[in-house]
């Protein structure tokens, strides 16, 4: 038995949340490269149940095994190394189905997700021989064995508080996550994710994996605007909370004054071009993308509302004359459960057009399925997620319009257009 043993769990974004990827083992000892599987994973979660028939909500504790896709000697972050190594990683399967892969867990009565972790067991079922020959076996790893879990895309992101006295609503405190593109030394655009109702809370890297918001700083992304910031802020309870805790019915916020002194305070205090502020927004963050909008038209350059919560009926004629001077993309499913398309998005943007709003546009989809080709249902189709999930097909730059993306025209517009 190896001293000392330890292992690290690597955490990556996907389409529907967070997923652990990999788990890199620390041996001790160098081993000399192997061929065969040669560990076993077994994975316990305690996680929340909801029967939706009698609208109860239950916490259990399980265990499952998960199946380990490849394994490989690496380095100490897990990447694969052809030369004896005392790492190795194990990388597993993930898959949207699967909680035990997931270590969030949504809790069904806050309507919030949480993060909960995921203890392993990792028995090893073949042997490994050391440089020096020496025959290691029946390894056992436990969760007391775990060093810490590497969040790798946000490794970049710096986490901070703001705290704002409200003339209404009293005290109000943000955590929130931000990322500094390398080549600031120029003004650089910011682009600030407004997370949905389910990422609200105090852990401000909820709102980066509960929706894959960690793409913004993916290079794939940032090389549109040639680097730029990425602001995302947290309500500790949702964007749209009126002040009672509760959903507002008129299309207020408690969060707005003080979100917007956020914003301003992060433009003042980094290398922000003033000129090109974009606003990300999915379900209550497209609420309050359409909210700030409204508020504050001349501090933004642009708006992406995906699946936005704001109502037709809670929009004045005043505030359309407002909105219709914005450049905006809209994207919604015409099939979203959560926020009915004809009620939304769809009048928005048609009494937009009809007051000569020049820059509206519109992405609709029917259904949200995986388009990667890596996840199935049990059929073997492509995975289907809830049709609300839009903002899957964002993070994945997928919208487009007549071979646009949404994030070049983000990086096109500016406030001098």
């Amino acid at each position: 038995m190896t001293k000392n043993k330890s292992y690290q769990v690597i955490m990556k974004g996907y389409d529907w949340g967070p997923g652990n990827s990999k788990i890199v083992l620390n041996l001790q000892d160098k081993i000399v490269p192997f061929k065969e599987k040669t560990f076993r994973v077994q994975a316990e979660k305690e996680h929340t149940v909801y029967d939706f028939e009698k609208d109860t909500t239950t916490t259990k504790r399980q265990a499952k095994e998960i199946e380990v896709m490849d394994q490989y000697l690496s380095d100490a972050k897990g990447n694969r190394v052809e030369n004896d190594s005392q790492f190795v990683t194990l990388e597993l399967e993930v898959h949207p189905a699967n909680v035990f892969t997931n270590p969030y867990d949504y809790q069904y009565k806050s309507g919030l997700n949480t993060e909960v972790g995921i203890d392993y067991t990792l028995t090893q079922t073949k042997d490994l021989y050391t440089i020096d020959n020496k025959k290691l076996s029946h390894l056992e790893f436990t969760k007391t064995d775990k060093t810490e879990t590497l969040k790798p895309e946000i490794k970049h992101f710096s986490k901070a508080t703001f705290a704002y006295s409200d003339a209404t609503y009293g005290p109000i405190e943000f955590s929130y996550m931000y990322f500094v593109p390398e080549e600031n030394q120029k003004e650089r655009p910011l682009m600030i994710l407004l997370h949905g109702a389910g990422e609200g809370g105090t852990n401000p890297e909820i709102p980066l994996y509960g929706n894959k918001g960690v793409a913004l700083a993916a290079p794939s992304i940032q090389n549109y605007f040639n680097g730029a910031y990425v602001l995302a802020p947290q309500a500790k309870t949702m964007w749209m909370d009126d002040g009672t805790g509760e959903y507002t019915k008129e299309g207020t916020s408690k969060y707005t004054k003080a979100l917007l002194h956020l914003i301003e305070t992060f433009i003042s205090e980094h290398k922000v071009n003033p000129k090109k502020v974009y606003l990300i927004g999915g379900s209550n963050g497209g609420f309050m993308t359409l909210n700030l909008l409204i508020e504050k038209s001349e501090l933004f350059a642009a708006g992406v509302p995906i699946c936005q919560a704001y109502h037709i009926d809670w929009i004045r004629e005043e505030e359309l004359e407002t909105l219709k001077n914005i450049p905006m993309w809209f994207i919604h499913s015409v099939k979203d459960p959560v926020v009915p398309f004809d009620q939304t998005a769809e009048p928005i943007v048609n009494q937009l057009r009809e007051l000569g709003a020049p820059e509206v546009k519109l992405s609709t989809y029917e259904d949200i399925k995986d388009t990667s080709g890596l996840y199935k249902d049990e059929e073997g189709q492509p995975y289907s997620y809830n049709n609300h999930w839009s903002w899957v097909h964002l993070f994945n730059d997928e919208v487009s319009i007549n071979n646009q993306s949404v994030f070049k025209w983000l990086a096109s517009q500016s406030l001098e257009h």
